[in-house]
C-alpha cells in the first residue's frame, strides 16, 4: 500500500503530498436521494447512483456530466409546462488538503431545467400564463476529514453533509386587463427570481414578482425547488 509520500501524490499546496493518501479509486459511485420538486421525477430519473470519473489527469478530482443533445430528461408527466425538461446535470468531487493534518471533501450538483410555455401558479391558486422558463438548482455538499481517517479506494458509503444551495428562476409572465368593451391589454413582463438556502429540505418557496415599471400590480408565485436534495451524500471508491 502506498502512503502519503507515494509516487502517486498529486501537490495541491506546499504542505500537502498527497490528496488521496496515495490511494486515488480510478472512480466514485455517488448516491443521491433526490424527492421531487418541481419535477415530478427526481426520485426515479434525476437521482440514484451515479459513476464519476477522474477528471483528466487530476488525482484528486472526478466527475460526470450529462446533457444534451445526449441527454435530456421530462421533468413533469402531466401538462402544465409544455416542454418541461432538465437538459442538464453536471456533478463534482473533489478531494483536497486545507491544512497539514485535513482533506477537504466537496461535492457539487447542478440541475438546469426549462420549458418553452407553461403555467405558474399564484398563492390563491390561481394560475398564471409563463413562458421561456430555465430553472436550476445548484448543490454544495462538503466536509473536513482527517488524513489518517480518509483513504480514498477504501472508503464505502461515506457521508458528505450538505452545505448550501442556491436557486434560480427566469420566466416571462403575462400581465392582462380586461376592461368591456375595450379590447385587452396584454404585455409580456420578466422576472428573474434567485434564493439561497442552508438547510434541507428546501420546500414550498413563495416568490414576490414585482411588474416594475410596467404598474403592473406585484403577485406572490408560490413555486418548488427542481428536486429537493437530500441532507447526506454518500460516496463509494471504485478502484
Amino acid at each position: 500500500m502506498k502512503n502519503r509520500f507515494g509516487v502517486a501524490r498529486c501537490c495541491c499546496v506546499s504542505y500537502c503530498e498527497d490528496c488521496c493518501n496515495g490511494n486515488a479509486p480510478t472512480e466514485w459511485d455517488v448516491e443521491i436521494l433526490l424527492t421531487d420538486g418541481q419535477c415530478d421525477t427526481c426520485d426515479e430519473y434525476l437521482g440514484g447512483v451515479f459513476t464519476l470519473a477522474r477528471s483528466g489527469p487530476e488525482i484528486c478530482n472526478w466527475s460526470f456530466w450529462r446533457n444534451e443533445p445526449s441527454w435530456t430528461q421530462d421533468c413533469e408527466t402531466d401538462y402544465l409546462r409544455y416542454g418541461y425538461i432538465a437538459y442538464n446535470q453536471p456533478m463534482d468531487l473533489e478531494v483536497r488538503c486545507v491544512n497539514e493534518t485535513q482533506y477537504q471533501v466537496t461535492f457539487t450538483l447542478r440541475i438546469e431545467t426549462r420549458y418553452n410555455t407553461g403555467v405558474e401558479y399564484d398563492d390563491n391558486g390561481d394560475p398564471r400564463q409563463t413562458r421561456f422558463f430555465k430553472g436550476s438548482i445548484y448543490a454544495k455538499y462538503q466536509t473536513l476529514i482527517d488524513y489518517d481517517d480518509f483513504i480514498c479506494d477504501e472508503q464505502t458509503d461515506f457521508e458528505i453533509p450538505f452545505v448550501s444551495a442556491f436557486m434560480t428562476a427566469q420566466f416571462t409572465w403575462l400581465y392582462e386587463v380586461i376592461i368591456p368593451p375595450f379590447p385587452p391589454f396584454r404585455q409580456w413582463l420578466t422576472t428573474l427570481e434567485s434564493r439561497l438556502f442552508t438547510t434541507v429540505p428546501i420546500g414550498q418557496q413563495t416568490f414576490v414578482i414585482d411588474g416594475g415599471l410596467s404598474g403592473a400590480p406585484s403577485w406572490n408565485w408560490v413555486t418548488y425547488p427542481v428536486c429537493d436534495l437530500p441532507s447526506v451524500v454518500k460516496v463509494t471508491a471504485v478502484p
